[in-house]
Formats: C-alpha cells, structure tokens, sequence
C-alpha cells in the first residue's frame, strides 16, 4: 500500500475524530451544564455558587451580588437584541441595493430567496435563536 495513502487514512481518522468530539461535547455542554443552557436562571444559579463557595460570600453579600448578576444579563441580552435588529436592519438596507440592480424576474427569484431564508430561519426556533428571540427585535 503506497505510503500517502496510510498517511491520508491516519489524517481522515484524526480530523474525523476530533470533529465527533468536538460535536459531542458541545451538546452535552449544552443540555447538561447550566452556564451553557442559554437559561439566564441557570447560568445565575451556576455563577453565584461557584462564587459562593470560593469567596465565602455572607447573606448580604449574595443578595447585591445576585441583583448585579441579574442586572447585567439584562443588559447584555439587550445588546444582544440592539445588535441583532441593528444586523437585520443593516442587511435589508443592503438587500434594497442588491434588489434595485436586477431586472424583474431576477427580483421575483431574489424575493423567492429571501423568503425562504426567513422560513429556514423561523424553522430553525429556538435552537440557534438563544433565550432572546428575533420576534424580540421588531
């Protein structure tokens, strides 16, 4: 057996390996650990007892603590939304441009296209949309 094809064969077997591992991992992360379960409850629960248990924190302590936790996870989620609706947006603009460029029947296909872009994408739910959905945006 020539030598390249040993070696492509170790290749594929390592790459194919790492990917499966890779994509296993994450979803296990995904469904088991709650800092990564896009749960805003859980990932809170997560932080303050890791916090709780290397700090020591008192009752008090816990308490403020909690309420910045809280406090920023609604602002980041609120960004996530600024940006999302500032992407949808932006990429509508830039679909307008597109759409002036192309005669008639390209503009029906291009429609056709971003129509179904959308349906995937609604299709898709809540999977790859977080805990802020883009029904959120509009």
């Amino acid at each position: 057996m020539p030598k390249w094809k040993i070696i492509a064969g170790l290749l594929l077997v390592f790459v194919l390996g790492a990917l499966t591992g890779a994509l296993s991992t994450g979803m296990v992360l995904k469904r088991h650990h709650p800092f990564f379960s896009g749960q805003p409850e859980g990932r809170k629960a997560f932080i303050m007892k890791r916090l709780s248990r290397k700090l020591d924190l008192s009752a008090e302590q816990k308490v403020r603590i909690e309420a910045i936790i809280d406090r920023v996870q609604a602002e980041t989620f609120q960004k996530m939304r600024e940006g999302r609706r500032f992407m949808r947006e932006h990429l509508e603009k830039g679909f307008a441009e597109i759409r002036k460029e192309l005669t008639p029947e390209q503009q029906r296909r291009f429609d056709e296209m971003k129509a179904e872009r959308e349906r995937r994408r609604k299709e898709r739910g809540e999977r790859f949309n977080g805990p802020w959905r883009p029904e959120d945006d509009t």
